[in-house]
């Protein structure tokens, strides 16, 4: 054992976190790095040396960033390529130690004579680097492109899901075309049609129509039914997958019950996710998903509880009703899912909604009475406005010169 591996097990053994002095300095580190980036404990000391960085003064960030930019270019294996790469991409270092640390990944990540792991992690690395420089965005991309098919299929399955976020980030068209062709290979497909279903519930989002966001969130549900098919276990995939039909059920005028079965599916799967995916193997992009679910749980189940409020005859508190279910969903995007501005889901849920509300004229004095009582003050206020002023453009489109005690004929045909 090395004299600093000792010195650090000595000070780990006594329960304490080593400092940068118990493990010899800067200096000892930069000395012995071709021994200790060999080392089973070189994550540990690299760990160190990132830590210290801010308040390190120049001479000891020269001999650190020395040890820093050879444990990123050691050829780690998969048992401390996790936190290795994880220490890096967290640490407060230079840009330029960072972009030596970038390239090094990329380097590993292309490596096929190294373990499938640690090509994951160094792959993992090299994405998560490429937040902070531009530069090194099409660098990566064409890493990810030279990645050939006949690569080991694990590996593979990890490129597929990198390359699904960085479509999700960058929109580059060549990502798609990409999952597909991983569609092709077995081992991947699963990671690469759940991509390929979050690019198109994406799209969906951002449609302007209803029929555009019909079919894109369609296609959507087929890509995520692929993964599903592709491997026992995809809770993630039949997350979105609930989330979808939800949205879709809701438009088509499904009823209460078969809303909230949707949402109970949803609700599952999630947990699922959380329970037996979710943990300490997994990089921190994917738990974006168990977020991302969450907020598409909670749209389900209001969509499901908003179905049956809209059929009842009267509301027994109309102000909570209106504000908690009927304007939430109104502008579901930016309840729910945290989106600037409206899209392809708006204009799947609104024509229920008003259809609604136009059938049962009640509901539409309600509307009116909060907006002369409560609008005033209320953060709903915009939202209860452009709903109103919807439901005139649609009584005039409806039933011309309809005075309001007469029921407009509407359907959800007639509102698409």
């Amino acid at each position: 054992m090395h004299p600093v591996e000792r010195m650090l097990t000595d000070a780990l053994a006594e329960g304490r976190e080593p400092t940068l002095s118990e493990v010899g300095g800067a200096r000892a580190l930069a000395d012995a790095r071709a021994d200790l980036v060999r080392s089973d404990w070189m994550h540990e000391l690299l760990r160190i040396a990132v830590m210290v960085w801010p308040d390190a003064g120049p001479e000891e960030r020269s001999d650190l960033a020395a040890f820093i930019a050879a444990c990123a270019q050691a050829p780690f294996d998969g048992i401390v390529a996790r936190d290795a790469v994880l220490t890096v991409c967290r640490g407060e270092l230079p840009q330029d130690l960072l972009t030596t640390c970038f390239r090094a990944f990329l380097d590993r990540a292309a490596d096929r004579s190294a373990e499938p792991p640690a090509r994951w992690w160094a792959l993992y690395g090299a994405w998560d680097l490429t937040r902070d420089d531009a530069s090194r965005k099409y660098r990566f991309l064409a890493a990810l492109e030279d990645t050939g098919l006949d690569d080991v299929p694990s590996y593979l399955r990890h490129v597929a899901a990198i390359a699904g976020a960085a479509h999700a980030r960058w929109r580059e068209e060549p990502m798609l075309e990409r999952l597909r062709r991983l569609c092709d290979i077995q081992e991947a497909r699963d990671e690469a049609a759940f991509a390929l279903g979050m690019a198109a519930l994406a799209t969906a989002l951002e449609a302007a129509a209803a029929v555009e966001a019909e079919e894109r969130f369609g296609r959507a549900e087929s890509w995520f039914t692929m993964s599903i098919a592709a491997r026992e276990g995809r809770s993630d995939a039949e997350a979105y997958r609930a989330a979808v039909r939800a949205v879709l059920a809701f438009r088509r005028g499904a009823a209460p019950d078969t809303l909230a079965g949707l949402a109970d599916e949803l609700h599952r799967a999630a947990t699922m996710y959380l329970t037996w995916n979710a943990d300490e193997d997994d990089p921190p992009l994917l738990s974006q998903r168990l977020t991302e679910a969450a907020c598409w749980q909670s749209l389900a189940a209001k969509l499901g509880g908003l179905a049956q409020r809209l059929e009842l005859p009267a509301w027994l508190d109309p102000s909570a009703v209106l504000e908690s279910e009927v304007f939430a969903a109104y502008v579901a995007g930016r309840s729910f899912l945290g989106r600037a501005a409206d899209g392809g889901l708006e204009a799947l849920v609104r024509p229920r909604i008003e259809d609604a509300v136009l059938a049962r004229r009640h509901q539409l004095c309600v509307l009116d009475q909060w907006l002369a009582e409560k609008a005033a003050g209320s953060d709903w206020a915009g939202v209860a406005d452009d709903l109103r002023r919807r439901l005139r453009e649609r009584e005039a489109e409806d039933s011309p010169g309809n005075c309001l005690g007469t029921p407009p004929k509407t359907s959800l045909a007639a509102s698409r």
